[in-house]
């Protein structure tokens, strides 16, 4: 069954403009940071990982001769994509040049491989 067209599409909007999710905190239990629990090991050392991708930034940059400081740091998103399947740390106009050139469908499928590796 297709969508109603004239009804408004609060998920297609939200997406339009980068929210990936929406949620609530709840009181009872209380809220925790997950670095404070012994739960979530994976989910910390992923963004461990991306975190220290970011701190060597300008190490990174150095393989990247001639390119100024935003394409570095968009590179680096697309690195922290690579090594941990972080697809949002990809830039939107990064995938919209990777739809216009096909490899959108690749650079899913390379990051979600990387998110599975460190499953694994």
């Amino acid at each position: 069954m297709g969508r109603a067209t004239l009804i408004f599409d609060y998920e297609l909007r939200a997406w339009e403009q980068g929210v990936q999710a929406t949620g609530y905190v709840r009181d009872q239990p209380a809220p925790q940071l997950l670095a404070v629990t012994a739960q979530y090991p994976l989910q910390r050392w992923r963004q461990w990982l991306r975190d220290r991708i970011q701190a060597l930034s300008t190490l990174l940059q150095l393989w990247l001769s001639g390119a100024n400081a935003e394409r570095g740091q968009a590179a680096l998103g697309v690195v922290a994509a690579l090594a941990v399947g972080d697809q949002q740390a990809i830039e939107r106009k990064d995938w919209t040049l990777f739809r216009q050139t096909g490899v959108a469908h690749l650079m899913m499928h390379f990051a979600g491989y990387g998110s599975f590796i460190t499953v694994s």
